[in-house]
């Protein structure tokens, strides 16, 4: 096919595949895979109680078609107003909200790569308990995502620790 922009050049697009972002939609999107993350960590609380260890993993988060077509569909449309446009999408790619355990992880992830900073430019050694990750992934924006996390290890450690270390308290 062809794209024409708004001062009516033509690009030729037969091979081509396009890759749009948007926040439409991401707080109802948000709030059902909230929703869907609770009730499945209620099914898996509710096996292991019941001692049914088959499968002891939550179950993967999926949106369904009648949430899609029902809420994010009309959304889409009442922005875009043009269901010719809306056709030549050949799939979204839903992001959903971090779980708890994925919190964690970019809590360790982010905590890992200062600490290896530390060592390497200053030879200060840094270690945590898990009540400090857990702590750190409490401050998770779903607004915000990953950069939510990144944010408050920076407030609430990085930039403690370099005030002591400026102090010369390490």
């Amino acid at each position: 096919g062809r794209l024409t922009d708004g001062k009516g050049k033509t690009i030729e697009c037969k091979n081509a595949i396009f890759i749009m972002t948007s926040n439409l939609a991401s707080e109802e999107i948000a709030e059902h895979a909230m929703q869907l993350r609770s009730e499945a960590e209620r099914l898996l609380k509710q096996r292991l109680d019941t001692n049914d260890n088959e499968d002891q993993a939550p179950e993967e988060i999926v949106i369904s078609r009648n949430f899609k077509d029902e809420v994010v569909r009309p959304i889409l449309k009442s922005h875009f107003r043009r269901d010719e446009f809306l056709g030549r999408i050949n799939e979204i790619v839903y992001f959903l909200p971090f779980s708890r355990g994925e919190l964690i992880k970019l809590v360790a992830r982010e905590l890992d790569a200062w600490a290896k900073r530390a060592k390497d430019r200053h030879m200060i050694e840094l270690k945590w308990d898990r009540e400090v990750l857990s702590a750190l992934a409490d401050g998770y924006d779903s607004h915000y995502g990953a950069r939510s996390i990144k944010y408050e290890v920076e407030r609430r450690v990085v930039n403690q620790l370099a005030a002591a270390h400026e102090r010369g308290q390490i």
